[in-house]
């Protein structure tokens, strides 16, 4: 692995550090909201202290399941038109009182207000099996119509309110022997256009209702026994419903005990709004932008609530978990993300009188301060990564420089041409690569003295032994006129063999010496491969009659820079490599072929395989196969021939086992001459 790799892991590694640093943040997020939260809490719970709260709850009557939830009243700031059109009401449609029936699809919803002394009511009926009630002169005939009871110091009254036209409404005693007149009501009946129910809406002084409120619509059907009723009252029960009023007054005291900037409500258990006052303070000055609001919500991920902002002036009635943990007497805290970019945090506790108290404020603040934490937190620990990795890139890209300069240096050394004295660049630094340059410098210094000592070897044997081995021979060849005795001419004979092979083996030595002396002489020119290479195997055929000898190439021509006459040599070379090793009458078969920008030479035989040990050596010098049975001389040299004539060609060598185990091929594969000396 590349050093620029190793420190490429060694810098994902220090992406731990803005991990870390991301986790700080979010701790530092919830310490601050924590904070925030627990002085929200002191300051709600300092609120309910103060407050005077009232001794009971206003729907003390209320179960504790909340089935019997009192009647919200919501306070006017003008008279309604009592007309019987809910369109005045729409605004508060989402408030409304629902009841349904048992059985059946009988349903009502009952909306409620008050101005001054007046309490106006909108009744709205699902009632599908309409049958209209009228008045007559002396009672009336039954049909739907609306149920209100009425409790005070004279006892229970109990009236009927029914319209025989759409328009005004009547009210009836509900029996005849009930002494007390009815109340003054006002009213209008509008049946609905697809005749599925009706909508009545009322008007009566709040004197005559209290605090408490007892209504239902009953659907007679066919008749007065099979009727049934849907509303606050049923026939086993009184069914008032305590009326639920905010409170002016309250509203007052909470608005002077509420701190800057917060703003509260008094709830009754239901979650019905008693009072209400004070606004948030306004987004800071130092207003997140979009980017620092993202990153605020990826830093509280879950702790937020997403729910559009409550409004003291006009919602009736508060929801949410901070509530449910209020009823069950407890603390109940919630955050919420608002539609913009701000967030609030939600306080709710239980108070005197059954009543709960919430407060609310922007965290705005928080926003900022955790941004700014967590801001330069994240930037200092990104700038500190940035900067390590730049420097250790640096610093590997300065060592790879190094490193690749010595490489190159020590390739160079060894080129034909280079000084004897080896000076690698950086051997002057004092550290570890300054250390291997001089290490290098000395080992090449060496082993350039040895390997010119090898080169020269040949010459200088080729010259020392001439002489003497010429002096043998020629007193053989004396000795060989004189009669010698037949162990006398058994020895000479041998020795005259023996001086005979001496001969060959320094021809052969100076053969590889005069081509690694060609190659700096020998002039490269433009020349077509395939030509060269029918001419060799044409040459063959008339020489070799023993084998079979083939041409395979499919191209007209194959154009190449170098020298014919060295190519011509190691296509030689090759041949006699598979001539040795064929059986006789086999084929030899020399391919040629372009693959890629490359061409490449493949003579392939039959015969034995090579053995696993020699695959990757064969082409080194002295490395043979061959058995001396033969008489002949076989120094392992002529493989090593082809190995420098296809290097100065830019090319490499190969040889491997057939694919089906039958022979050998050896390949040679060509780019052009640049180690030639007519080479570009």
């Amino acid at each position: 692995m590349s050093l620029r790799r190793q420190l490429l892991i060694l810098v994902l590694a220090l992406m731990a550090l803005p991990v870390a640093a991301w986790q700080v943040a979010v701790q530092i997020e919830s310490v601050l909201r924590e904070a925030r939260q627990q002085a929200l809490v002191a300051s709600a719970v300092a609120l309910e202290r103060a407050f005077a709260f009232p001794e009971s709850s206003p729907d003390s009557n209320s179960h504790a399941d909340g089935t019997r939830q009192g009647l919200y009243v919501n306070t006017l700031s003008r008279p309604l038109n009592v007309d019987g059109y809910p369109e005045d009401w729409a605004s508060w449609q989402g408030w409304a009182h629902r009841f349904e029936a048992s059985s059946g699809p009988l349903a009502m919803e009952l909306l409620l207000a008050s101005h001054a002394r007046d309490l106006y009511l909108l009744l709205q009926v699902t009632d599908p099996s309409r049958n209209r009630a009228s008045l007559g002169a002396t009672d009336w005939v039954p049909g739907d119509h609306l149920i209100l009871r009425l409790l005070d110091g004279r006892g229970l009254r109990q009236y009927r309110i029914l319209a025989s036209t759409p328009g005004a409404v009547d009210i009836m005693p509900a029996s005849r022997d009930q002494a007390a007149a009815p109340p003054r009501v006002d009213g209008a009946w509008r049946e609905n256009a697809d005749g599925r129910g009706y909508v009545v809406e009322l008007r009566m002084p709040r004197s005559v209702i209290g605090s408490q409120l007892s209504l239902a619509a009953e659907d007679t059907g066919e008749g007065w026994n099979k009727g049934h009723r849907v509303g606050t009252l049923d026939d086993d029960d009184l069914g008032a419903r305590a009326l639920v009023f905010r409170s002016p007054d309250l509203s007052r005291r909470l608005a002077r005990l509420l701190p800057d900037g917060a703003r509260g409500w008094v709830l009754n258990q239901q979650g019905w709004v008693l009072a209400s006052a004070g606004e948030v303070a306004p987004v800071t000055s130092e207003a997140l932008r979009g980017w620092q609001s993202l990153l605020y919500r990826a830093l509280s991920r879950d702790a937020f609530d997403s729910a559009s902002p409550r409004d003291p002036g006009s919602d009736l009635r508060l929801s949410g978990p901070e509530l449910q943990a209020a009823r069950r007497g407890e603390t109940g805290v919630r955050w919420i993300a608002t539609g913009g970019r701000s967030v609030l945090s939600s306080v709710a506790l239980p108070s005197a009188g059954s009543t709960i108290l919430v407060v609310e404020q922007l965290g705005d603040a928080l926003l900022v301060a955790t941004n700014q934490t967590a801001g330069r937190i994240l930037w200092l620990t990104l700038g500190v990564v940035a900067v390590v990795v730049i420097v250790l890139l640096s610093y590997a890209s300065l060592l790879s420089w190094r490193v690749r300069r010595l490489r190159n240096a020590a390739e160079n050394a060894m080129a034909p041409g280079a000084p004897p004295d080896v000076q690698l660049p950086g051997a002057g630094t004092p550290d570890e690569v300054g250390d291997l340059a001089r290490s290098f410098s000395s080992l090449l210094t060496e082993l350039r003295s040895y390997n010119d000592y090898l080169k020269s070897l040949a010459s200088k044997l080729s010259h020392e032994l001439n002489t003497p081995l010429a002096v043998v021979s020629s007193s053989l060849e004396n000795l060989r006129d004189q009669e010698l005795s037949d162990d006398a001419a058994l020895y000479a004979g041998r020795a005259q063999d023996g001086a005979e092979r001496l001969k060959k083996i320094l021809r052969a030595m100076s053969e590889a010496n005069r081509l690694e002396q060609a190659l700096e002489t020998t002039e490269a020119a433009e020349l077509d491969l395939r030509e060269i290479v029918e001419a060799c195997v044409e040459a063959y055929r008339g020489m070799d009659l023993d084998h079979q000898w083939r041409v395979d190439c499919g191209l007209e021509r194959l154009p190449l820079y170098g020298s014919a006459d060295l190519i011509g040599q190691m296509i030689d070379k090759l041949a006699d490599n598979a001539r040795d090793f064929a059986p006789g009458g086999s084929d030899i078969i020399v391919s040629l072929e372009r693959v890629g920008r490359r061409a490449r030479i493949t003579v392939s035989n039959t015969g034995p395989l090579l053995p696993e040990k020699l695959q990757g050596r064969i082409f080194e010098s002295l490395v043979s196969t061959r058995s001396n049975s033969t008489g002949q001389v076989h120094l392992g040299l002529g493989l090593h021939i082809v190995r420098l004539i296809a290097k100065a060609h830019g090319g490499q060598v190969a040889a491997r086992n057939r694919a089906d185990g039958s022979g050998v091929e050896m390949m040679v594969a060509l780019s052009g001459a640049p180690r030639l000396s007519g080479a570009d």
